[in-house]
């Protein structure tokens, strides 16, 4: 039976008081175009377009989870998706980077697992499109919506054994059971607010990058190495093309790291692609 609007939110608030440390997060409910309207403005066409037949959709660079009441048929679905934006692909990132590349590295290492065969080509059929290690992630947002139906039976021992064996050494299959352990572990450092997100990428396509919170300049840090020492041939090559002429320093700071990182992700490729990537970029 379809929910109304109100008691989306009512169910909202439930797995907001259960899972305390995705309490802060933005959260936006859609039934109608004005619910668009007010939040996309001039653009809401276009993303209701985008949204299709969507049931929700988190942002990484935003902190957000979108949920639309319209495209659930009842209260359990409307969970689930929460579950699967929230445990999945929020919770996800409470891993730090490299831990978070290991895990699904470990997934896509385990797609001929019998036990997760069948996520994987659930997931090969909804996202053709995307890369491994997104559907790597969409394979492990798809478990966790499982954790929601399960005991909080936590075991930290037998978490530590699954990372140590199955996701770092990978000389232990990794099995669904496995996934659920590391996916319950998740929700009960999410559930006593021990756990906070760790990956907050300037946008929603980098999975495993951080940006600087402030000002680059101030925040050495935080930057990437590669990046960081590409910067001034970056910046350089940016103050020299004439449709960046007006753009601040600042602005033409923040571009040239970010081309950086780009160049980073695409070093193994050949020349051309380096360049179209980083053209695709500006």
């Amino acid at each position: 039976m379809p929910i109304s609007k109100d008691e989306a939110h009512q169910l909202l608030d439930s797995f907001k008081k259960e899972f305390k440390g995705l309490a802060s997060l933005n959260y936006y409910v859609f039934e109608s175009r004005e619910d668009f309207k007010n939040v996309y403005g001039n653009q809401a066409d276009a993303a209701m377009q985008s949204w299709g037949t969507n049931c929700g959709a988190f942002s990484r660079s935003t902190l957000s989870i979108a949920l639309h009441v319209g495209h659930v048929q009842d209260a359990s679905e409307f969970k689930t998706t929460l579950a699967h934006e929230g445990l999945g692909h929020t919770g996800i990132n409470t891993f730090a980077s490299e831990e978070k590349r290991a895990l699904l590295s470990a997934l896509v290492a385990a797609r001929d697992e019998p036990s997760l065969e069948g996520y994987w080509d659930m997931v090969d059929d909804y996202y053709p499109h995307l890369p491994e290690s997104e559907k790597a992630e969409e394979v492990y947002s798809f478990l966790a919506e499982r954790v929601i139906d399960l005991p909080d039976n936590y075991s930290p021992e037998v978490f530590e054994h699954v990372w140590e064996n199955s996701v770092l050494a990978q000389n232990e299959p990794l099995q669904r059971w496995a996934v659920l352990q590391v996916a319950q572990h998740v929700a009960h450092g999410l559930r006593d607010n021990s756990r906070t997100i760790q990956i907050v990428p300037a946008r929603d396509d980098l999975q495993f990058r951080t940006a600087p919170r402030e000002p680059i300049e101030r925040s050495p840090a935080a930057l990437d190495g590669d990046a960081k020492q590409a910067m001034s041939s970056h910046l350089e090559a940016l103050r020299s093309n004439a449709s960046f002429a007006n753009r601040s320093t600042e602005d033409l700071t923040k571009l040239a790291y970010w081309r950086g990182i780009v160049a980073s992700d695409n070093k193994h490729q050949p020349q051309a692609l380096q360049a179209e990537a980083v053209a695709r970029f500006d």
